[in-house]
């Protein structure tokens, strides 16, 4: 029986969703944002007021008055666990491949 030894690489690339940072903007913060644009865009370009801002939080589960403490703003990625990058190993040939170099058995030949 022959054995072959095979050639496995690590293929680092960016998280496609939090594009390398490692962060995501909290879900109730980009709600909130949401929330905050469309104010904004229906009230002539206004800010919304502190009790309008206020009544927001608490219709989502945070009361400002007794519970001060928001969500915080960005939170680690789901997909990378934080790190910005995903990591798979590939083999060596299709790593070539994938860098435009193409081996062929006759490309070793001396």
């Amino acid at each position: 029986m022959t054995t072959t030894t095979r050639y496995i690489l690590k293929k680092l690339s960016p998280c496609p969703d939090c594009d390398g940072i490692g962060v995501l903007a909290h879900p109730k913060w980009r709600r909130y944002h949401d929330w905050h644009d469309a104010y904004r865009e229906s009230h002539h370009n206004c800010s919304p007021s502190d009790d309008a801002t206020n009544t927001w939080w608490s219709e989502n589960g945070y009361y400002l008055n007794s519970r001060p403490d928001l969500p915080p703003q960005e939170i680690a990625c789901y997909t990378c666990s934080g790190t910005g990058k995903l990591e798979q190993d590939i083999d060596l040939r299709s790593a070539l491949t994938a860098l435009g170099i193409n081996i062929t058995y006759s490309n070793l030949q001396p």
